[in-house]
């Protein structure tokens, strides 16, 4: 208990008395710590009075250690080093740029809400660095597996079974689903809009490869609602809101998509919802995962 004691009250007394014990010269030592060599020896005459026994001794070849000297160097030589690994890692920690990565469904704008995760993040992580990237669902996979990105938003029924063995998942929300027409599709006498008010239209779906789900879901809506319009695939969300905007008929699409910038659309909510979740590398393990996780959680 002394010995700690005085390790941690007195650690130029240890400074001192390793690199006498390295050098065996007071006056070598004095001229590598820029201090004058009777501060030196006052400082080891005070670390072996503390700790009442001889730790140096002079001779022909300058000062060496005692027995109980060789003991004492070995512990704190070993602690000392020990000490500084541990300020490096720390010093490296604070001062290293934190680079992270990650993707999201290309179709849901959510910058205003990525922005607040950035400001939250910034106040707990001050170099952070964090990079969006919006994507389709096979890209997300790809970059995720090929660890071009740290962490993927998107819902999990859009992801094939052996895609979603590989990753943790982390539930964040549920995201509604809306039909979304043109507004000048039934004229403007036309109030108090239903789902039923759209049977004899055409329903446009997205069907590529990443979006086969979204047939999945659309003909479900279809028969929940007792619906059985004609569906007619199409090649992406572009196709889609054109067909759409030009008044050829309807979609289904997230609440967040980005149909809600065009003015000329609207959208009626549908009892159907799905989950939205963080996927991440089953393998990793990472504070700052955890710690977007619990923010994207209280953001959505």
């Amino acid at each position: 208990m002394n010995l700690m004691r005085n390790l941690a009250m007195n650690p130029l007394q240890i400074e001192y008395f390793l690199s006498v014990a390295r050098t065996k010269s007071v006056a070598q030592s004095a001229r590598e710590l820029f201090v004058s060599a009777p501060a030196i020896s006052k400082q080891l005459a005070a670390l072996e009075r503390d700790l009442d026994v001889t730790l140096l001794t002079r001779s022909h070849s300058g000062m060496t250690l005692t027995p109980a000297g060789q003991e004492y160097y070995d512990f704190f030589a070993k602690t000392f080093t020990e000490l500084n690994a541990i300020k490096q890692r720390y010093v490296a920690k604070q001062t290293a740029t934190l680079n992270f990565s990650l993707g999201i469904f290309k179709d849901w704008p959510l910058y205003d809400r990525l922005h607040k995760l950035e400001q939250r993040l910034k106040q707990i992580f001050p170099r952070l660095t964090l990079t969006i990237q919006p994507l389709s669902v096979s890209e997300l996979v790809a970059g995720l597996t090929q660890q071009r990105l740290d962490m993927i938003l998107c819902m999990p029924n859009r992801l094939l079974a052996p895609q979603q063995a590989t990753l943790t998942e982390t539930k964040l929300c549920t995201i509604q689903k809306m039909l979304v027409y043109a507004n000048y599709l039934l004229g403007s006498a036309h109030k108090n809009v239903t789902v039923a008010d759209f049977a004899q239209q055409t329903w446009f779906s997205i069907a590529n490869p990443s979006q086969q789900a979204a047939l999945a879901d659309d003909a479900l809506i279809c028969e929940h609602y007792g619906l059985d319009p004609k569906i007619v695939s199409t090649a992406n969300l572009d196709a889609t809101l054109a067909m759409v905007a030009m008044g050829k008929g309807v979609t289904i699409l997230d609440k967040w998509s980005v149909y809600r910038y065009f003015p000329e659309l609207s959208g009626i909510p549908l009892a159907f919802n799905r989950e939205v979740c963080l996927f991440a590398p089953q393998a990793t393990d990472d504070s700052l995962q955890h710690t977007i996780a619990l923010i994207l959680k209280d953001i959505f």
